[in-house]
């Protein structure tokens, strides 16, 4: 498992071997500087960039190697298979390395070493070859909009495009966007618009209750809370995210598409955002969660759900349930 996806190697394999310049193909999983990651070793007359950016149009982001190194053979046992364990390891450092020249670059070098756990991080050096992926890219992008003395306007977009810190500072600069960027087909409540890969990824395993994959956070409260605000805040935490009120549904060629609730459709007088709830035990506690993540509805947009319990010995947990295509582990 990559990142909590179960990823079949041989399907990666696959996918390298079908490339005409390409013999030979081995992927393992390998602990880098990141944690776990894929590499990729190949026999051909190939780069290994050229094969990652092949990779990226057919695969998941998961499912593409971090690396794709190229071996004149692959090792083999006594027995003529493969010796995964005889294949060399992955360098986590970028060649040639190149310090920061001011203090832009020192800082964003600072962010990168952070966030990819290595010793040095070089002007030149490619996010992507040191280990990064897109979860790692947010925390970048995150990381960099906040640093002080940096004054970057930076998005995701120009980390997958320009990978390197020299590249990334030296791009033409564009003015900021005033609406959302990642999603282009549709900005107005109502409009259908297709999948990002990711959620058309979710949908094509066929989940048997796809309403019910979601993602929960269980708060203690250190006072008691006013459930008419918590209500009103979490009205406002739709208003603001889009993602989270996503309503999706099959078009007429069978194709999961989706569209942008606006909260008058969501039916929140009859259909409360918030539970509040006594429960008299720990069994009804418990039952009264399975509930509210019984409760998600991925046709309707509602995709949050919190429960504010007051429990019999004083004390009260807040608990937040949010279907996971409308947040991971980052977005939290």
């Amino acid at each position: 498992k990559i990142r909590g996806f179960r990823i079949e190697l041989g399907e990666i394999e696959a996918r390298l071997q079908a490339h005409a310049q390409v013999r030979e193909a081995v992927v393992v999983a390998r602990e880098g500087a990141s944690g776990k990651q894929l590499i990729g070793y190949v026999v051909g007359e190939v780069d290994g960039d050229t094969l990652r950016s092949d990779l990226r149009a057919q695969l998941p982001d998961y499912m593409v190697p971090a690396q794709i190194l190229r071996l004149e053979r692959m090792p083999l046992s006594p027995a003529g298979k493969i010796d995964r364990k005889a294949l060399p390891e992955p360098s986590w450092q970028g060649a040639g390395y190149v310090a920061p020249r001011n203090e832009a670059e020192r800082i964003l070098a600072d962010i990168w070493a952070q966030v990819l756990q290595v010793e040095q991080v070089g002007i030149h050096d490619n996010f992507f070859d040191l280990g990064g992926d897109s979860i790692l890219s947010l925390q970048v992008v995150s990381r960099a909009r906040q640093a002080e003395g940096l004054g970057l306007e930076l998005r995701l977009r120009d980390l997958l495009q320009y990978q390197s810190i020299a590249a990334l500072l030296e791009r033409p600069q564009q003015a900021s966007a005033s609406t959302p960027t990642l999603v282009t087909e549709a900005t107005e409540d109502g409009e259908h618009f297709s999948l990002l890969p990711i959620q058309q990824w979710l949908f094509d395993q066929h989940l048997p209750e796809p309403d019910h994959f979601n993602q929960a956070l269980l708060l203690a409260c250190h006072r008691p809370l006013d459930a008419s605000l918590l209500e009103q805040a979490l009205r406002l935490l739709l208003a603001e995210h889009g993602s989270l009120r996503l309503a999706f549904a099959r078009d007429d060629d069978g194709q999961w598409r989706q569209r942008y609730c606006n909260l008058d459709e969501l039916g929140l007088e009859t259909n409360p955002l918030l539970w509040h709830q006594q429960p008299g035990d720990a069994d009804e506690a418990l039952a009264l969660a399975n509930s509210a993540q019984r409760s998600l509805d991925i046709g309707q947009g509602r995709l949050l759900r919190a429960v504010y319990s007051q429990l019999a010995d004083g004390s009260c947990r807040l608990l937040l349930v949010i279907h996971h295509l409308g947040v991971d582990g980052v977005s939290w």
